[in-house]
């Protein structure tokens, strides 16, 4: 038995190094198909910890990496053998053992970072979100200065609200969750060359819209669809994103549909209104974090399949029309002449 494992010893000893550089293989190769898999599924990471076994491209790394510790320890301990009674060979040996700790807890903070990045940017996104009654929100800049709009924390009143609630009824009686990006493609709404910081929601803007300054909260016509990438691998429409000129989207609903923007070099703010029970209300800055996508998942992928209904339908035309007429009150534009 001992002269087996001297046996065992010598050959790893002899092949350890080569054991180590055949790991590298399938470490890379694991880590680049991990990330088309994220790529692939971005809300993946929302339910994934660092290492997963579930995950195929977790278990290639995993594999690699055991293969370069076990050959880097084979080697080393050959190395030892070969020539314990030197101080200096004590002293390789040991520091040749660091390097291959230092490098196996690179390649794990990598791949932990890799797997995380979209779970800490929707954390970000959670605290972005703000409550119905709009309270300041993070990365958020609200606007007070557009028709009919008011001061962070002013209540609603009874007129206010029922303007809110017809806006977001009007939007969810237009658009369907189950609209797919190839059908906003076709109605002119195309997704941005680079991805967002959140790689759970994607804005596809309309770029025909985009500097659109009359018709500012058309539920037919918004100037962009938020289209949210679910755990289970689901692509729904989440909500639509109206903007308008900084300090000119109207307010229908006073102080709780505030427009805000991001950037300060921002020129034109925006509101998003939201199919789902949005944690934050149905006009909040974010999707609510992982509450909201729950509640996405849950209330969204259970609606009944359909296409956007057409805006001169009678009930939506008349939601819309109630719409139309509260806007053009707020910003005093004539109406068109019908005749």
């Amino acid at each position: 038995m001992r002269i087996r494992f001297a046996t065992l010893f010598d050959r790893l000893s002899s092949l350890g190094a080569w054991i180590a550089v055949t790991g590298t293989f399938p470490l890379v190769g694991g880590l680049v198909w991990d990330v088309s898999i994220h790529e692939a599924s971005p809300g993946l990471a929302a339910h994934e910890s660092v290492f997963t076994i579930d995950n195929p491209a977790h278990v290639v790394f995993l594999a690699g990496i055991g293969l370069i510790v076990v050959g880097m320890l084979g080697f080393l301990g050959g190395q030892v053998r070969a020539a314990r009674s030197t101080r200096r060979a004590r002293f390789v040996s040991v520091t040749a053992v660091a390097v291959a700790l230092a490098l196996t807890a690179a390649v794990g903070a990598t791949s932990a970072v890799q797997t995380q990045l979209s779970s800490a940017s929707s954390d970000l996104t959670a605290a972005h979100s703000h409550g119905a009654a709009g309270a300041a929100a993070h990365h958020a800049t609200f606007v007070t200065a557009g028709p009919g709009c008011e001061p962070q924390g002013t209540p609603a009143t009874s007129t206010q609200q029922a303007a809110a609630a017809q806006l977001v009824a009007a939007v969810k009686a237009t658009w369907s969750p189950r609209l797919t990006p190839a059908d906003a493609g076709a109605l002119g709404y195309m997704p941005p060359k680079a991805p967002g910081k959140d790689p759970r929601l994607v804005h596809y803007r309309n770029r025909a819209l985009a500097t659109a300054t009359a018709d500012r909260l058309d539920p037919a016509h918004p100037q962009a669809l938020v289209f949210l990438h679910l755990p289970d691998g689901a692509t729904v429409l989440g909500g639509v994103l109206f903007t308008a000129p900084i300090g000119q989207g109207p307010c229908v609903g006073g102080a709780s549909t505030l427009w805000h923007y991001h950037q300060a070099t921002a020129t034109r703010e925006m509101i998003h209104v939201w199919l789902f029970d949005n944690p934050g209300g149905s006009f909040a800055t974010g999707i609510g974090g992982t509450a909201g996508i729950r509640a996405a998942e849950r209330e969204l992928e259970a609606s009944a399949p359909g296409v956007p209904v057409d805006p001169g339908a009678s009930t939506v035309s008349t939601v819309n029309g109630g719409i139309e007429g509260l806007v053009r009150t707020l910003v005093r534009v004539p109406a068109p002449s019908r005749s």
